[in-house]
């Protein structure tokens, strides 16, 4: 049985699938009838479910381990290696999504900084690598949740798709790599290999053919319940541990956001003012919304108001940075630190606070001067 304390310790790592809960429930004041059922979008939930399985399967043949040791062996200072480990994370979470990205990079990163006996600069090193992960993440239709969600829902064309969000990627990769010469340049005096092999070769090749399957399911080439059939059987035959690794609170969290959403556009006071705040600002709408609710919850909640995907899109992706709650994938890179036996929460905060901010203001005026 759950005592009170166990109960607290549970909600305390699964805030988020609990808001959305409250959020869910509380909204059925407002509904009107059983629209809410067919408001799940069952193709958004199915294609995180898959992705979700694969990359834990890439994760557990050590493939990000191994792919680190590969790039990072030959360095020898600690600027160059920040640079490899930003630009890794960066274009990994354009197939792998952010918040997978930063499970792997981050502790990496605390371990590499230990051995360079600079645990002072940890802070700052996590906060580059939740900006390369955030901004990198944008670039792709897998790239996060809300990406995936906005590509389906819309039914957007690639060529559209990669037209908004390539430009903005780049630019974000130029001001992280900017910001890495914050980095002290420190020769390295450890050897960074670390032996790190690949593991289950056979499984690895399976999972890897499942992520192609993912992909072309992103852009129509197959159908989504196919892919859905393939990853359960194959993965349940060979690997049905990986199917405990799936992140089952952020499936939840969305399938309540559906239901919130349908529930409280059916509120016509509500409907009313959000369609006319979204027409006359949709980008700044949904970048302030993901500020508070953070921006995958931001993107399902204002979907259902606003044609227009593009400044959604850009809103939501912009929305990740600003404050911790902003992203999912801040959080986890929070968390992560705040288990370091020396963890300093305000020093975290306010370089965190600083690098969003002014990340943050050049990348809304490139979107203004391209786009608005």
């Amino acid at each position: 049985m759950m005592t009170g304390r166990s109960l607290m310790r549970f909600l305390s790592h699964h805030v988020v699938p609990a808001v959305s809960v409250v959020c869910a429930a509380l909204s059925f004041f407002l509904a009107d009838g059983f629209t809410w059922a067919r408001a799940i979008h069952w193709d958004t939930i199915n294609l995180l479910f898959c992705l979700m399985t694969v990359v834990a399967g890439l994760d557990y043949c050590n493939l990000f381990g191994w792919l680190s040791d590969v790039l990072l062996g030959s360095c020898r200072r600690v600027r160059t290696v920040a640079v490899l480990l930003v630009l890794l994370t960066f274009f990994a979470s354009m197939l792998v999504t952010n918040d997978v990205i930063l499970l792997v990079s981050v502790p990496f990163a605390i371990s590499l900084f230990n051995r360079f006996g600079i645990r002072r600069r940890i802070p700052l090193f996590i906060v580059l690598l939740t900006l390369a992960a955030n901004l990198g993440s944008i670039a792709t239709p897998v790239g996060n949740p809300q990406n995936i969600f906005i590509f389906s829902k819309y039914e957007l064309a690639s060529a559209d798709f990669f037209a908004v969000t390539l430009p903005v990627a780049g630019f974000g990769l130029l001001l992280t790599l900017l910001s890495v010469l914050f980095v002290p340049q420190k020769e390295v005096k450890v050897r960074l290999r670390t032996g790190q092999q690949l593991t289950h070769r056979r499984l690895l090749i399976v999972v890897s053919v499942l992520f192609v399957f993912c992909l072309l399911t992103v852009f129509k080439v197959i159908p989504g319940f196919w892919l859905f059939v393939q990853v359960t059987i194959i993965t349940t035959v060979t690997a049905p541990r990986l199917l405990r690794k799936v992140d089952y609170g952020l499936l939840l969290t969305f399938i309540c956001f559906f239901v919130f959403s349908d529930n409280i556009a059916n509120y016509e006071p509500f409907r009313v003012w959000l369609c006319t705040l979204l027409e006359r600002f949709t980008m700044l709408t949904a970048l302030l919304t993901s500020q508070v609710i953070s921006n995958v919850p931001a993107a399902i909640l204002l979907q259902p108001f606003t044609d227009n995907w593009q400044g959604l899109l850009l809103g939501v992706s912009l929305g990740g940075l600003g404050t911790p709650i902003a992203s999912l994938a801040s959080l986890i890179s929070l968390n992560i630190y705040l288990r370091e036996r020396d963890a300093r929460l305000a020093y975290f905060m306010r370089g965190f606070l600083l690098f969003n901010c002014v990340l943050l203001l050049p990348l809304i005026l490139f979107v203004w001067l391209i786009y608005l």
